[in-house]
Parts: structure tokens; C-alpha cells; sequence
């Protein structure tokens, strides 16, 4: 899995928008719509309206969606994404190479990084900059991983 800080990488692809403007294309990257990505629909962001909730994950190059710059599909929404760091709530002390952090945390909670959103989150929770942290135990049909291959 990635790290947190190159799942960040990977999907904003050289962007400093909320959302990758190769896959937001309607509002340049500052808003998003449910024709762009899999999210819950009835909750936009910015300056974009409510539209269909799909009510379910869908194929990662489902018709009529684009891939990110770079070539990577569904960065934003669908399923949360796994990341290789364990939680923190800021990223004060965070290792600077974009490795992940494994410190162990006060109370002892095994928490995990989550990025990217789900089909059934509001269009705030899939920003590229969203974060948020489950048990790494947890499952469900809203979560999965990306593959990161390693150089």
C-alpha cells in the first residue's frame, strides 16, 4: 500500500485543487460532480449541484469517467482507501520522505489511514486532501487498497 503522503502524491498528479482538474473537469478541479466520480451525490461541494447516488461501488473505468493526469482511475470516491500509516491527527513529527509513518500511538489503537472517500460519502470526505482513519481491522464493501509498487 502507499503511504499516505504519496497516495496524496498519486492523486492530486502536480494539482493544488480539492480535486484533480483531469477528473473535475466541470469546475477546473475546485468543485466535482457525480458525472465526474462515485460519491454520494446529494451533498456537492463548491459551487457544483446535487446529482445521482449510485447507491453502490462501481467498475474502476467506468464509462464516462477520466483518469487523473497521470493515468490513475477513481482517486476520488467509490472506496476508501487504505494507506501504509498508521493515524495521527495532525502531521507534526511526520517523516519527511514520503515514507510511512509507523509510530505507535499513546493509547494503543491500531488505526489506519484512509484517503480518497467513498460511493457513500459527501463530495467534502473525497477531496485529495481529506484524511480520515478506521481500525485496521475493519471491513466492508466502501473500503479497499491501492497497489503501490515500490522503486
Amino acid at each position: 500500500m502507499p503511504s499516505e503522503a504519496q497516495w496524496e502524491y498519486a492523486c492530486r498528479a502536480g494539482s493544488v485543487t480539492p480535486f484533480e482538474p483531469g477528473i473535475a473537469q466541470t469546475y477546473a478541479g475546485l468543485s466535482i460532480t457525480p458525472d465526474e466520480v462515485n460519491y454520494e451525490g446529494a451533498t456537492p461541494y463548491g459551487k457544483a449541484v446535487a446529482g445521482e447516488n449510485r447507491e453502490k461501488t462501481i467498475a474502476v473505468k467506468q464509462s464516462g469517467f477520466h483518469p487523473n493526469k497521470w493515468g490513475l482511475w477513481q482517486m476520488h470516491g467509490n472506496v476508501d482507501e487504505w494507506c501504509a500509516d498508521v493515524w495521527h491527527d495532525s502531521h507534526e513529527g511526520a517523516v519527511q520522505d514520503g515514507r510511512s509513518s509507523q509510530l505507535t500511538r499513546e493509547d494503543g489503537v491500531p488505526i489506519r489511514v484512509i484517503r480518497g472517500g467513498s460511493r457513500d460519502d459527501d463530495a467534502c470526505f473525497i477531496r485529495s486532501a481529506y484524511r480520515g482513519g478506521l481500525p485496521a481491522d475493519y471491513h466492508n464493501y466502501d473500503n479497499g487498497f491501492r497497489c503501490a509498487r515500490r522503486s
